[in-house]
C-alpha cells in the first residue's frame, strides 16, 4: 500500500512538471511568435478601422499574414498547418482596396483574411483535398455554400 501511494504521488508530480513545461514552452513560442506582428492582436473592427483611417491597406494586411504563414509554417518551426494559400491573394487584396477607395464596402467581411479548411470547396486556383492526396487535383467548380456566404 505504502508503495502504491508513493507511485500515485510521483505520476501526479511527474505529470504536473511535463503540464507546466507544456505551457512555459506555448508561452515562449507565443510570445517569440508575435514579436513584430503588427496585427496580432487586432479585432476585425479593428481591421476595419485602420483601412477606414488609412493606416494600412488590404494589401499591406494581406502581405503580412502570408509572411507570416511563410515564417511560422515553412520556416521556423515548420508546422506545415497550410496546405494551400491562394495563389491570387495580393490580386484579390488590390482589388478590394481599389473598390473600398471609391466607397464600395460589400459587407462586414469585407477585406478581412479568412482561413478555411481543405475540405470546403471553393472556386479559386486551390484544390479542395480534404488533407487527401488522392484528390490534390480537386478543383471546384464553383463555391460552397459557406465560401460564397463569405465572399
Amino acid at each position: 500500500m505504502k508503495n502504491r501511494n508513493y507511485l500515485n504521488r510521483s505520476l501526479g508530480l511527474i505529470l504536473i512538471c511535463f503540464i507546466a513545461s507544456c505551457q512555459s514552452s506555448t508561452k515562449k513560442t507565443e510570445t517569440a511568435g508575435t514579436i513584430g506582428f503588427k496585427f496580432s492582436e487586432k479585432s476585425i473592427a479593428d481591421l476595419q478601422q485602420g483601412y477606414k483611417n488609412g493606416d494600412f491597406t488590404v494589401k499591406e494586411v494581406v502581405q503580412a499574414y502570408l509572411k507570416r504563414i511563410d515564417e511560422i509554417d515553412k520556416k521556423g518551426p515548420s508546422l506545415h498547418s497550410m496546405i494551400c494559400v491562394n495563389p491570387d491573394a495580393l490580386q484579390i487584396a488590390s482589388a478590394i482596396d481599389s473598390e473600398m477607395s471609391k466607397g464600395k464596402i460589400r459587407g462586414p467581411l469585407e477585406g478581412i483574411p479568412v482561413v478555411l479548411k481543405d475540405n470546403i470547396d471553393t472556386h479559386d486556383k486551390m484544390p479542395t483535398t480534404a488533407g487527401s492526396r488522392a484528390l490534390m487535383n480537386s478543383f471546384p467548380l464553383k463555391d460552397s455554400y459557406v465560401a460564397k456566404k463569405l465572399r
